[in-house]
């Protein structure tokens, strides 16, 4: 989840600023700018005059094929989306009760829904790291996120562009941990070596009596669009040099289907009433069943086609499946019922490239 669309959240529980950054990928406010910019622009002015932050500030909903994803869905979930009117709508606008908040979670984990929000791009736009998209969206999300408050109420960041360096320092920081926990694997080490704490205080570069140092042996390779912006910084917390090629965009698309492709799917199962369960399909009209097993079954056989002919049209017709169920349960009169439960459905394998 580490990159420049990973969602950029603050820990409200902290004394002061803690960012965190994914596992969820999410739609650059910079980038969504240049294709909705009077709507993006008209929210952050808004809540950026605000007196008092609020947790939606700065979040949008994007409903990519609005009007088919519309006949789709059914209840609650399409008043959601007719609440929306439109593919992108404020998520402060629409989300006004908790349960059409569990109702989004639900969507956007199912794939019909995207959300928009401050991410690392827009905050290597605001430190002019980047120039791809709208730096004043950028700047004024910043200024937005930099408004939260840690558990004492205290601003997390003095302004946009303080916050926005934090976040870059800890992307550079979690993906020098991410690469260093690889080469240690691959050396023989445990996974956890690197949050030993000799390890990281050797990343930190502090001054002390020891000098404990930590990096890698091999140059780091950027791709993607992005590495320009960040790998260099990455390369040098780890002392290594950086390699980041002319074309890292066209060989990150190039290594995507050289190396193994991996999907996965995903469906809910929802009970509205006792001996109801209905399974949800993003792009279908929710089914009904009246056995839980039944339904899964279904959910099982539906996820597996879709899959099955999404990695055939990724080059890999030849693959292996993972599955995770969870459900919530709740006791009522000691007797547990079943209220909802998620299966996803993974799919790894390798493209068999023509010679």
């Amino acid at each position: 989840g580490l990159g420049g669309d990973s969602y950029v959240r603050h820990d409200e529980r902290a004394v002061g600023a803690v960012i965190r950054l994914g596992p969820r990928k999410v739609v650059p406010i910079c980038q969504l700018a240049g294709e909705s910019g009077p709507l993006v622009h008209h929210m952050l002015d808004q809540q950026l005059s605000s007196p008092a932050p609020s947790d939606l500030d700065g979040l949008l909903l994007v409903a990519e094929d609005y009007d088919e994803r519309l006949v789709a869905l059914e209840g609650i979930e399409r008043r959601l989306l007719e609440t929306m009117r439109e593919r992108v709508a404020v998520a402060a606008r629409v989300l006004s009760t908790s349960q059409l908040r569990r109702v989004m979670e639900r969507l956007v984990q199912r794939g019909v829904l995207q959300l928009a929000a401050f991410t690392p791009t827009d905050a290597a736009h605001v430190l002019a790291m980047q120039s791809n998209y709208d730096t004043s969206a950028a700047v004024k999300a910043a200024e937005l996120f930099a408004r939260r408050r840690d558990r004492l109420g205290r601003p997390v960041a003095a302004d946009g562009r303080t916050l926005s360096r934090m976040v870059i320092d800890t992307l550079v920081r979690r993906s020098a941990e991410a690469v260093l926990a690889a080469a240690f694997v691959h050396d023989g080490l445990p996974p956890g070596t690197v949050d030993q704490q000799v390890v990281q205080v050797a990343l930190n570069r502090g001054p002390g009596v020891a000098g404990v140092t930590v990096g890698m042996s091999l140059p780091l390779i950027g791709l993607g669009a992005s590495a320009p912006a960040y790998y260099p910084a990455v390369a040098a917390l780890l002392g290594a040099p950086s390699l980041v090629p002319v074309d890292a965009d066209v060989a990150n698309a190039i290594g995507a289907v050289v190396g193994r492709v991996r999907l996965s799917r995903q469906c809910v199962v929802t009970a509205p009433q006792h001996g109801e369960y209905l399974v949800h399909l993003d792009g279908e009209a929710p089914a009904r069943y009246d056995e839980l097993d039944c339904a899964l079954v279904a959910a099982r056989s539906q996820l597996s086609a879709t899959l099955a002919a999404d990695m055939a049209a990724a080059g890999a017709a030849l693959f292996e499946t993972k599955e995770e169920w969870s459900e919530d349960v709740v006791e009522l009169g000691g007797t547990a019922l079943f209220v909802e439960g998620s299966l996803i459905i993974t799919a790894t394998g390798r493209p068999q490239l023509s010679h």
